[in-house]
């Protein structure tokens, strides 16, 4: 048997109303359908939300992304990221700044401007060292003039 929901039902099961939820864990999922004028008022009354970032929000962390689009054409995405460093490696993926840094740095290194892997970590070994012994004072003072 089919059986089609109108709108307040299907608002009574995104709220959790216990009976309709109940109701609704008993039928098969296949059997469960929305009409078209259903399907319209839904969407009409997620769009005019008050709560419309949060059901968003929602939609994304249980959907995954969702590609915000005007006029057809892609304008923007909305990620839940994983974790905190997901979300670090996002910003710094789409950071015009942090490109910048990347593209000039490797301009360098490809300039012979570089420091091997080597140069490098002696460095720091170097500085740590510094700092150890207290001499980091001295370099801030050779900065300072």
């Amino acid at each position: 048997m089919t059986y089609v929901l109108d709108t307040n039902i299907f608002i009574a099961g995104l709220n959790g109303n216990v009976a309709v939820l109940r109701r609704l864990d008993a039928l098969n999922p296949e059997d469960i359908v929305l009409c078209a004028p259903v399907l319209a008022e839904l969407e009409y009354g997620a769009c005019f939300s008050v709560r419309k970032e949060t059901n968003l929000l929602e939609e994304c962390k249980e959907e995954g992304s969702i590609v915000i689009t005007r006029n057809g054409k892609a304008v923007a995405i909305l990620l839940a990221p994983i974790d905190d460093d997901d979300l670090e490696g996002l910003l710094l993926a789409r950071s015009p700044r942090f490109q910048a840094l990347l593209d000039k740095s490797r301009a360098s290194i490809q300039g012979g401007k570089g420091l091997s892997s080597r140069q490098f970590w002696d460095t720091v070994a170097k500085r740590q060292g510094e700092r150890a012994s207290g001499n980091e004072g001295s370099r801030s003072k050779r900065r300072m003039k």
